[in-house]
């Protein structure tokens, strides 16, 4: 009697060609070195960004969001078809290398001023590992991973930083966004099918809505400080995957060991090695703009919620405040316009006999790294025109003041802006900015405080349109610098006097 060995289950392991390992293990090696090598400057500003617990925290949860997702996606590869062009490989990875060296040593240091806001090194560096992938493992493993792609490149700083602030810009709001991240990437680690990853992904979104509900029953937002506002998130993630991964692992679920079961279609991979390499080096040898310094004084303790006392020889006419100003620079922020009259006309200020008017813009804050986020005129939607140099003034008792001029060519105006930070006490900042119009009429146009997303994105066309140029007036007329010196220099001296 004849008998027949029965073909092994679909699901058992086949061994794996050492070969195969080996030179998946060099080839992620050496991308990971790559990637170290050119962006070094950018990974350790990012890390030290992210200490303080602030919206870019989040990026140091995007390593193991994009972990889990490769997981996923690597255990539903198990039927691929053998198909493969080299010649697209090389076009799609040198594109994509050549997009990442441009973007980092030409786009960068046009964005300087707004450097922390966009981190436009970053979306480089994601250009960087998307090109050196292609050219060592091939255009299609490499696009298999596109909704990783596709995460990193929506979730930059700029676009995170927009849901936050959209949803309330609180300790709750970056819960939330935190929230649907971490459930889309366990969504897709543990979707061997759409049903099993929709499970996952609202599994994390229930479980996280349950801890956070604990979390503000119990007063705990405070309880792990800045990272406290994404423990749910984190706990929930790590209890569904782990428990989903689990249970696949236990069911012997195709693909489940991860093991490499075939030769990547790049046989010849170091050519194109060296490509990736001389593109790192070219991104190496840039450097990053240097850090926005902002220089900030010790002033005396606040006398008052919100603003500045008024000095003497000036008049308060109108106060105003936001209801904006938690969402962008913490909880506790406020801002507030206020704007003065001169008393008396000094002739020196104008010459046809009118009393000169200031807006007086300050701004409170405990959060000082988000003044680097969102510096100079973000606050302002509609300044839209040339900036002078910088000139830097003495204001007295160790305050340093910047003065420069905006030209409007739409409006046909020049603001003058005298801009200067100081402690107030007890760890807030106060930022000040006083700013006069040319037009000395009583109904003169001064700039609105209103740092709507879509002005940011405006201005960041330009400038990649035309250059920094669009922003830099070469011939500038301090015309209202000695009034904003004055009146700068009486108001930090009449600040000392009343909190005396």
């Amino acid at each position: 009697m004849t008998t027949t060995q029965s073909p092994p289950p679909p699901t058992a392991v086949r061994d794996v060609d050492p070969h195969v390992l080996r030179n998946l293990i060099l080839r992620f090696a050496l991308i990971a070195v790559l990637t170290t090598v050119a962006f070094w400057e950018s990974l350790t500003r990012t890390t030290l960004d992210t200490l303080p617990g602030g919206l870019f925290g989040y990026l140091l949860m995007m390593p193991l969001i994009v972990l889990a997702m490769a997981i996923g996606i690597t255990r539903r590869r198990h039927d691929e078809l053998p198909i493969h062009d080299r010649e697209v490989d090389v076009i799609v990875g040198g594109i994509a290398l050549a997009m990442a060296v441009a973007t980092y040593t030409l786009l960068v240091p046009r964005y300087r001023d707004t450097f922390f806001l966009l981190r436009t090194d970053l979306f480089a560096m994601i250009l960087f590992l998307f090109g050196a992938c292609v050219l060592l493992f091939g255009l299609r493993p490499a696009g298999r991973f596109w909704p990783i792609w596709l995460l990193l490149i929506v979730v930059n700083p700029l676009g995170y930083r927009v849901i936050v602030i959209w949803v309330g810009g609180t300790w709750l709001a970056v819960a939330l966004v935190s929230t649907v991240l971490i459930a889309l990437g366990v969504g897709v680690a543990v979707a061997r099918t759409n049903r099993l990853g929709w499970i996952g992904f609202s599994s994390v979104l229930v479980l996280s809505s349950v801890i956070l509900a604990a979390q503000l029953l119990h007063g705990w937002p405070e309880l792990l400080g800045p990272f406290s506002a994404r423990l749910a998130p984190v706990t929930a993630g790590a209890i569904v995957a782990f428990t989903m991964l689990g249970l696949s692992v236990r069911r012997r679920d195709p693909n489940f060991h991860l093991r490499p079961t075939r030769p990547s279609p790049v046989t010849r991979p170091w050519k194109a090695a060296l490509l990736a390499t001389a593109a790192a080096a070219a991104i190496a040898a840039a450097s990053l703009p240097s850090e926005l310094y902002i220089p900030i004084g010790e002033g005396p303790p606040l006398t008052r919620a919100a603003g500045l006392e008024v000095p003497p020889g000036w008049t308060q006419t109108q106060f105003e405040r936001t209801d904006w100003a938690q969402r962008y620079f913490g909880e506790d922020a406020t801002i507030v316009r206020q704007t003065w009259t001169a008393d008396e006309v000094n002739p020196q200020w104008d010459d046809k006999g009118r009393r000169r008017t200031v807006t007086v813009d300050s701004l409170l804050s405990h959060d000082p790294e988000s003044l680097n986020v969102y510096p100079g005129e973000t606050l302002y939607s509609t300044i839209s025109g040339r900036r002078s140099p910088t000139v830097r003034v003495d204001l007295g008792h160790g305050i340093t003041g910047l003065l420069y001029t905006i030209v409007d060519q739409d409006k046909f105006l020049t603001w003058t802006k005298m801009h200067f930070d100081w402690t107030r006490g007890d760890g807030v900042v106060q930022v000040v900015n006083m700013i006069s119009v040319d037009n000395h009429e009583p109904d003169a146009q001064f700039p609105a405080l209103d740092p709507e997303a879509l002005s940011v994105v405006s201005q960041t066309v330009k400038v990649l349109l035309r250059g920094n140029a669009v922003e830099e007036d070469e011939n500038p007329d301090y015309k209202d610098s000695d009034m904003l010196t004055t009146l700068g220099r009486d108001t930090i001296e009449w600040q000392w006097e009343v909190a005396e």
